[in-house]
This record gives structure tokens, C-alpha cells and sequence, in this order.
């Protein structure tokens, strides 16, 4: 709590270890102090929990509960690191790197979580008369909306993670559909030789990725680019941000004819959904960032 000192008292408290510590070559302490590693470890928790308790208030946080902090995070991630490089123990630079870039790569396909939580189900009906009649004005813009480069290759990743999600319903779908005339990876590289923008699926590829169709890749880089361009209308709509993307791709978007047969056509539906979720969750991700590593900076330099 704001004032309480205990962060004083915990300062104090390394300070003490450490005095503690280099008096164990003093015989009247031998036998009685900390070993080195212990009160490392000790001073360092000391440290680092007073230094984030006047953080979290400094923050306007009411209080810290420091009790309930702890490393689990940062244990699983070099979990994760370590099981990335084959299950060796100790991991290097350049493996730390490749592993935080799929890592962070994985989570471009992550469309699963509710991002705001005003973006729930409503009973009540919705009006789209006004984010129509808005969009119509931006028309000829959305329709001519790009991507740049990076985002091109990031656009291809995600559509080799549609289709696999689309496959996944074979028991819902036919074989007509194009989205089952695609091919393999390795197939796929070998018929088309060339550059191309897949170099973020090059990075992840150990053999099970989808490589999209020439096709199904450009209608969802159209997706992304309209959904980017039109981000701040729909936000500013008063509308779900879910149900007015929806309301948007089912205007602007593609054709069923990409994906579906004419039997499957309301599977589309699936395809803008995945998508609009996909996105959202990457938009509210990167505003979170920017705001932890404001926080950093902002810690740092204290």
C-alpha cells in the first residue's frame, strides 16, 4: 500500500544479506551465513519486488499483492525455447531469437480470444444504416487499399492457417470446393519455383504448412488491406467490432467463389469471421505492447 515503506524494509533487507554474506569469511560467523548463490538469489528478490511495488503505485494502483507474483511466465518461455531447440539445456543467442520469431509469428493465427469486451453478443438489434452509408463514402478507397511487403507475407501465413482451419470441416463441406483443390507445401514449391512472399512461412515451415493458392492469398491480403484501412471507422461506428467488420467484408470483401462451392457459399460467413478476429486480436496485441514498452522506458528511466 502507498506509504506502508515496506519496499524500504525489503531494501534494507538485501542490504543486510549482502553485509551477512561477506562476513562468512569472519570465523566467529563460519558455518552460520548464506551461501553465495542463496543470497544472491535472496538480494535479488529483495530488490526486484521493492522496485516493481513502487512501479505498480507509482502507476496509481491501490495496492500490490506481492505474494501472488511470480517467474511462471518467464519459466515457460524458456521452456519453450529450450524444447524449440531440440531439448537441449542450455540454448544460445541465435536459438533464443529463431524461437522468440516463431513465437510471435504463432500468434499472427491467434482467433480465438475475445479482444474487447464490449464486442459481445447483444440482444438488442443493430443498426447498420450509418456505418453503410459512412463505408459508401469510402468506397472507391477501400476497394483500392494495399498492403505493404511485410504485411503481403504475414497476409499469405494467415491465409495457409484459413485454409487448414477450412479443411477442418471436411464434414460440412464437399470436395468441390476450391479451397480442397489446394496442394502441399513441398509441392506447391516445387510447381512454382521463384521468389515469392512466403519467407515468414519459410521461417516456420518444418513440413506441415499449407501453402495457399494464388487465389485464396490475394483475397485474404484484400481482406487485411480493407479491414486496415476501414480499422478506425469501425471502431468510431458505436458497433461491435466483430459485426461491423462482418457488415463490411459481406460489401467489400470476396467472392464465395474463392473458397466454396454454391452448396457452401454461407460458409463464407466462417472465412470474414476468422478473419475479423484474426486481425482485431493483433490490433488490440499491438496497442498492449506499445503501452508495455512505454511502461519500460518509463521504468528504466527512473
Amino acid at each position: 500500500v502507498h506509504g506502508d515503506n515496506k519496499p524500504t524494509f525489503l531494501r534494507a533487507m538485501a542490504n543486510w544479506v549482502e553485509s551477512w554474506t561477506e562476513s562468512r569469511d569472519d570465523e566467529s560467523w563460519r558455518g552460520i551465513s548464506l551461501t553465495p548463490q542463496t543470497a544472491n538469489a535472496l538480494t535479488q528478490t529483495c530488490l526486484s519486488t521493492a522496485d516493481l511495488c513502487d512501479d505498480l503505485i507509482s502507476e496509481d494502483f491501490d495496492y500490490v499483492l506481492s505474494s501472488r507474483l511470480n517467474s511462471d511466465p518467464l519459466e515457460l518461455r524458456y521452456s519453450q525455447y529450450r524444447q524449440m531447440s531440440g531439448g537441449r539445456f542450455l540454448v544460445g543467442l541465435r536459438e533464443v531469437k529463431n524461437s522468440e520469431r516463431i513465437i510471435v509469428l504463432l500468434t499472427l493465427i491467434d482467433e480465438k480470444i475475445d479482444f474487447w469486451e464490449e464486442d459481445s453478443l447483444k440482444l438488442q438489434p443493430i443498426d447498420f444504416s450509418s456505418l453503410t452509408n459512412t463505408l459508401q463514402e469510402h468506397s472507391d478507397a477501400i476497394f483500392f487499399s494495399e498492403l505493404s511487403a511485410e504485411s503481403m507475407e504475414v497476409a499469405k501465413y494467415i491465409a495457409g492457417f484459413l485454409v487448414k482451419k477450412l479443411k477442418s470441416l471436411d464434414k460440412e463441406m464437399c470436395h468441390v470446393c476450391p479451397v480442397f483443390s489446394l496442394q502441399g507445401a513441398s509441392q506447391m514449391e516445387d510447381e512454382a519455383p521463384g521468389p515469392s512472399c512466403s519467407t515468414y512461412i519459410d521461417i516456420l515451415n518444418r513440413g506441415g504448412l499449407q501453402i495457399p493458392s494464388p487465389e485464396i492469398t490475394e483475397a485474404v491480403r484484400d481482406c487485411i488491406a480493407r479491414l486496415s484501412y476501414i480499422e478506425g471507422i469501425l471502431q468510431r461506428s458505436g458497433i461491435p467490432i466483430r459485426a461491423a467488420a462482418m457488415s463490411m467484408l459481406k460489401t467489400y470483401g470476396i467472392s464465395y467463389s474463392v473458397f466454396f462451392c454454391e452448396l457452401h457459399k454461407k460458409k463464407t460467413d466462417t472465412v470474414y469471421l476468422t478473419l475479423a478476429n484474426i486481425f482485431f486480436n493483433n490490433a488490440h496485441r499491438a496497442i498492449t505492447d506499445e503501452r508495455r514498452v512505454q511502461s519500460v522506458a518509463a521504468f528504466k528511466e527512473r
